[in-house]
């Protein structure tokens, strides 16, 4: 008599059953609200921004990220320091500081007049690669050029 071998359809099932509720909690961990992404673009908009003011102006310019708030600012002095006359509003916003709840990391992006991302007002550091801002949400940066996709 053959002997048979393999699966029977139970323990098929109850593997399927178990990737299922696997990749259910996975996919909710990994997965953000429709409000997180719109802010991620808001994000992605406001240093599209910096970048811009710095290309057409002989100051540095960049946002500061902290702890659940960013802020715009240019280095009108030239000091290489945030002076809070340096702070400026983002277009569309009422406040020179935006809060966003899913902010965890502090963080800044200063642009050079050709639009070069680094990490600090002396220029000294270049700013590439992906950045988390908290809660899995990240931004790519490209070292060069700025592009920000």
């Amino acid at each position: 008599m053959a002997s048979k071998t393999g699966f029977s359809l139970l323990e098929i099932l109850a593997v399927l059953v178990i990737m299922g509720v696997l990749m259910g909690i996975v996919l909710s961990r990994v997965t953000f609200s429709p409000e997180q992404e719109v802010t991620l673009e808001e994000i992605k908009n406001h240093l599209r921004y910096a970048q811009l003011k710095s290309l057409n102006s002989d100051y540095l310019c960049g946002i500061r990220f902290e702890n659940k708030k960013y802020f715009f600012f240019c280095d009108f002095n030239a000091n290489q320091k945030i002076d809070p006359e340096d702070q400026l509003l983002l277009p569309g916003e009422n406040n020179k500081e935006v809060e966003v709840s899913f902010l965890q990391q502090n963080l800044q992006i200063v642009y050079d007049n050709w639009g070069r991302p680094f990490q600090d007002l002396l220029l000294s550091t270049h700013l590439e690669g992906n950045l988390n801002l908290g809660q899995g949400q990240t931004l790519y940066v490209t070292r060069e050029t700025g592009f920000i996709p």
